[in-house]
């Protein structure tokens, strides 16, 4: 059977439907998946997309580390992606813990 330019079409649109979140965290793309399909979107992880790697975020900030992510698995994946970096950042500490938030009460 040929493939027909409507097929295409739907193969394309189902593509830029899946998000890949930089994340192998479950909860969280549960905790997301409730929300996107609103949108019209529905999000996979790191290693449902075909990813298990390490990534090394060696950022000096949250949204450097997210950035690291978004750009490692975009680069490995040539897929839409999306990321996200947790921290706490206490004024009275003048920003920190920040990138450190889970190491900062030790191991």
């Amino acid at each position: 059977m040929a493939t027909t330019s409507k097929d295409v079409f739907k193969l394309t649109n189902m593509a830029k439907s899946v998000l890949v979140l930089a994340s192998s965290n479950e909860h969280k793309i549960s905790e997301i998946n409730k929300i996107f399909p609103e949108i019209g979107y529905t999000v996979i992880s790191m290693k449902e997309a075909g990813c298990e790697d390490d990534i090394v975020e060696d950022g000096d900030t949250l949204e450097a580390n997210a950035m690291i992510k978004a750009r490692y698995l975009h680069q490995k994946l040539n897929r839409d992606v999306f990321s996200e970096d947790t921290g706490l950042e206490v004024e009275a500490l003048d920003g920190a813990p920040g990138v450190i938030t889970a190491r900062y009460a030790g191991p």
